[in-house]
């Protein structure tokens, strides 16, 4: 069978003998700083591996658990797949044990084992009495079946029951980051010499394995893995739930911190805010939290302060009620979706709630509509089928996979296969890298025809509409308005469907352009006669058009222009062009005289071609640019 990796976090308050029990457990001694050993208190993360079975290894976070060091609890139980509450037979239930259980519960921890410690010196009596008091103070958490151990880790008393009842409780563990996405918060920095940096952290989800890049938030720089270990055994890959140690090349102690989350390369776009679900537990001090308050908001390994915005006008939130909020941060946080996070006050600082991030990258409002409504209540529930047709209903313009994931709130897996689902059932068309529900492409796509056929009725005598003139009046209709690629694939969409053509960057309705189209035939017809009666003494182009009686000189010039393109005219300058056949018997007339006399002045070329000097310097520097004559002081050869 497949080796499966967990997390086993402990909590409970200071001195309830979290870090002795994980020594009795593992053999591993947790307390690893000079001070910790002095104090006799866990002060910074303590890590330890459990092997459970012959094909699980737990991976153990011991979190300290005094009240000043709060946060360095949550930061270890952030990512942890199982508890492990400690509850000293001598002082009971404390307030720490409270903050700790608020925390895991608010960080959607769903199974925990109770070790009751330090039982050697009470008899059976005040044992019983104590597990029933734990029993009644659980009743009310998702922990209320959660075993409860005695246990003493001086005598060995409860230790193999309190393996078992691990091993059970473990089995029945699920990740709560379903995400793809490679994402692990760092918890821990340092340098070994010979090998440079190295991080430490719980992988959340994904896979790392040596050699490949990741990205740093927030700095967004890349790193190369030179090194893995996962569970302190050097390996070639790690999966998610484990405990990993990353040798990473290029970088010093300075360029990343505990906070910092390695990602895989473009994958997360940091956010300042973000709609969330949350609950006001306050374990400690029954308090509401009122709209706008000023919070510490703990994510992952990382604390910045933000405040709270409840939804639709609610002004407060009373202690165990929950609600729709949006969390206004005061620095960006790597989060997705289904992310937990905790709510911790100001100062005095302690524990006040937490939530579930619903959706990541929102618009920044209070006020829900109906809908918007409906689609975080299905993301709350995990009804992504409602989820997906309510942010569907919502988007008002076409968007990329990234740009729906982010409306949608959804897993980006999930997003995409729901897209191509929605596709292959006309619900969705496809437009290059863009989607656009059925009802918005129909509009879209009548509102570009109707604004082609409003250029055609503007200007009878032209072609078509300038595509990027179109691609200006259909982007601008949108906030903000659509990228240049959107409009390009909106465009291509339309020209499958044969209403619109595309003739060198001008777009024509096939109902609308023919007249201009036999317009400028016949307009090209009246000047490639009147350019072929003139011969080798075609008079200026102004006077040109004057001859042939046209007044609209723009099209005149667009005429010569095509005319000149597809061969039919030679344009020498702007403003003086020779019909193709008397072009090239000039052209002849040149080289036939270079060719029997090698080198020529102009004078002599002017007379071999029979024109006037008003013809022959244009015409001979036509030559030169052409590469067909080359000038050699005052005379010229061929080329």
């Amino acid at each position: 069978m497949a080796l499966q990796h967990i997390i086993l976090g402990t909590a409970g308050h200071i001195d309830h003998g979290k870090s002795t029990l994980v020594k009795a457990l593992t053999g591993t001694d947790p307390d690893r700083l000079q001070e910790e050993k002095a104090r006799g208190i866990t002060i910074e993360l303590g890590f330890a591996q459990l092997p459970l079975g012959s094909n699980l290894v737990c991976g153990i976070v011991d979190v300290p658990g005094h009240e000043r060091f709060v946060r360095q609890m949550i930061a270890g139980a952030t990512g942890i797949d199982l508890a492990l509450l400690c509850i000293a037979a001598d002082d009971g239930i404390m307030p720490q044990t409270r903050e700790h259980l608020a925390v895991l519960e608010m960080l959607g921890v769903q199974h925990m084992v109770v070790a009751l410690t330090k039982c050697d010196s009470f008899d059976d009596e005040w044992i019983s009495l104590l597990t029933d008091d734990i029993r009644a103070f659980l009743a009310d958490t998702p922990y209320a079946q959660a075993a409860i151990i005695p246990t003493s880790a001086r005598t060995g008393r409860g230790i193999p029951e309190l393996k078992e009842s691990l091993l059970q409780a473990a089995k029945q563990c699920k990740s709560l980051h379903t995400n793809d996405i490679m994402r692990m918060p760092v918890d821990r920095v340092f340098t070994i010499k010979g090998a440079g940096t190295v991080v430490t952290g719980t992988l959340w989800s994904g896979t790392v394995r040596k050699d490949v890049d990741l990205e740093i938030h927030p700095s967004g720089a890349l790193v190369r893995v030179r090194g893995v270990q996962s569970h302190d055994t050097n390996c070639e890959l790690a999966h998610e739930s484990s405990r990993v140690a990353l040798n990473l090349a290029g970088i010093t102690t300075s360029d990343i911190r505990p906070g910092c989350v390695l990602t895989s390369p473009n994958s997360i776009t940091d956010t300042d805010r973000f709609d969330a679900f949350i609950t006001n537990c306050a374990p400690l001090k029954k308090r509401p939290l009122k709209t706008g308050t000023r919070l510490r908001i703990a994510h992952g390994t990382k604390e910045v302060f933000g405040r709270v915005l409840l939804m639709n006008k609610q002004e407060s939130l009373e202690s165990n009620q929950r609600t729709f909020a949006q969390i206004r941060l005061e620095e960006s946080l790597t989060i997705c979706e289904n992310d937990r996070f905790i709510l911790r006050t100001q100062s005095p600082v302690c524990v006040l709630g937490g939530g579930i991030v619903l959706r990541a990258h929102p618009k920044r409002r209070t006020t829900l509509d109906a809908l918007e409504e409906s689609q975080l209540n299905a993301l709350l529930k995990g009804d992504y089928a409602t989820a997906f047709s309510c942010a569907l209903e919502r988007a008002t313009a076409p968007f990329t996979l990234a740009d729906f994931q982010h409306l949608s709130g959804l897993p980006l897996k999930e997003c995409a296969q729901r897209l191509q689902e929605a596709c292959s059932t006309n619900l969705v068309v496809a437009l290059g890298a863009f989607y656009a529900p059925r009802a918005l492409q129909t509009r879209l796509s009548s509102s570009l025809e109707q604004t082609v056929l409003s250029y055609h009725q503007a200007h009878p005598d032209k072609r078509g509409m300038p595509k990027q003139e179109l691609f200006s009046h259909i982007a601008s209709k949108f906030h903000p308005p659509l990228p240049v690629e959107c409009c390009e694939a909106l465009l291509n969409f339309q020209l499958t469907k044969g209403a619109l053509e595309l003739d060198n960057a001008l777009v024509a309705h096939k109902k609308a352009a023919g007249g201009a189209r036999k317009n400028d035939e016949t307009l090209k017809d009246t000047l490639l006669t009147a350019l072929r009666n003139a011969g080798s003494a075609p008079p200026l182009l102004p006077a040109l058009f004057k001859q042939a009686d046209i007044h609209n000189t723009s099209l005149a010039y667009r005429i010569i222009g095509a005319l000149a393109a597809e061969g039919s005219v030679v344009r020498i300058q702007p403003d003086l062009a020779f019909e193709k056949r008397a072009y090239e018997q000039l052209k002849d007339a040149v080289v036939l005289y270079l060719q029997a006399n090698t080198r020529a002045q102009a004078a002599d070329l002017k007379n071999a071609m029979g024109v006037s000097r008003k013809y022959a310097i244009p015409l001979l520097e036509y030559f030169d640019s052409k590469h067909i004559t080359k000038r050699a002081g005052d005379f010229r050869e061929l080329a």
